[in-house]
């Protein structure tokens, strides 16, 4: 799935990124229409939708402000409730987006987006040495992070040996303790090497922060 297409869109006020699982719990009457839509057989739709982080705003209701750039989910599974109006849902990020086009938000929100398929790179070369530099600063924001009371699990083995720098990459920007902003700005970025630069950049600065306080 390449180029322009129409998808529904779900905006979240947490930006996700590719390799994250996207859990929904569904009960507003839009986004019930709408995964009931993409559930249907007759309708031929690809089981996938988008997502954007709200800027300003609230998830419930609409009206809201929302990003530029965003992620592609695949949906995994759907549990309807019992009465049919509502549902958890299972999804995977798999790819980027950026929104071209709003459209009319009847029945659901819509939108015309580019997609940037996450496809395989090679992990050598600036790549290797940018990801061995912010791998490491990721773990030292963890160890750190999880000294002063933040929710992390301290055995997590940080960074892959992954050939895939693509994969590597999201995984890598996973595990970073980022708020939401940080991780927009992850997101906006296409290059692999681009994106590893600036999250040792971002864990910099939120190290700095960590040590400030401490001071």
């Amino acid at each position: 799935m390449d180029g322009l297409i129409e998808i529904p869109m779900f905006p979240l006020g947490n930006p996700f990124i590719p390799t994250e699982d996207l859990p929904l719990r569904i009960f507003e009457s839009r986004y019930v229409q709408m995964f009931v839509d993409l559930t249907r057989s007759d309708l031929n739709l690809p089981p996938v939708f988008g997502s954007v982080m709200i800027e300003r705003g609230r998830e419930v209701g609409g009206g809201d402000k929302r990003a530029q750039f965003g992620v592609l989910a695949e949906i995994r599974g759907i549990q309807w409730s019992a009465s049919g109006d509502g549902a958890l849902v299972a999804a995977k990020v798999t790819d980027l987006l950026e929104v071209v086009e709003w459209l009319p938000e009847v029945p659901y929100p819509r939108a015309v987006v580019e997609v940037t398929r996450c496809e395989a790179a090679r992990t050598d070369g600036p790549f290797a040495i940018a990801y061995a530099q912010a791998a490491t600063t990721v773990r030292q924001l963890r160890a750190l992070a999880f000294e002063m009371g933040a929710p992390i699990d301290p055995t997590v083995l940080v960074g892959d040996t992954s050939d895939d720098a693509t994969e590597s990459g999201w995984r890598l920007c996973a595990q970073a303790p980022l708020d939401e902003l940080d991780r927009y700005q992850l997101v906006r970025l296409r290059d692999n090497t681009d994106r590893m630069h600036a999250l040792d950049a971002l864990c910099q600065h939120k190290l700095e922060t960590y040590k400030f306080g401490l001071s």
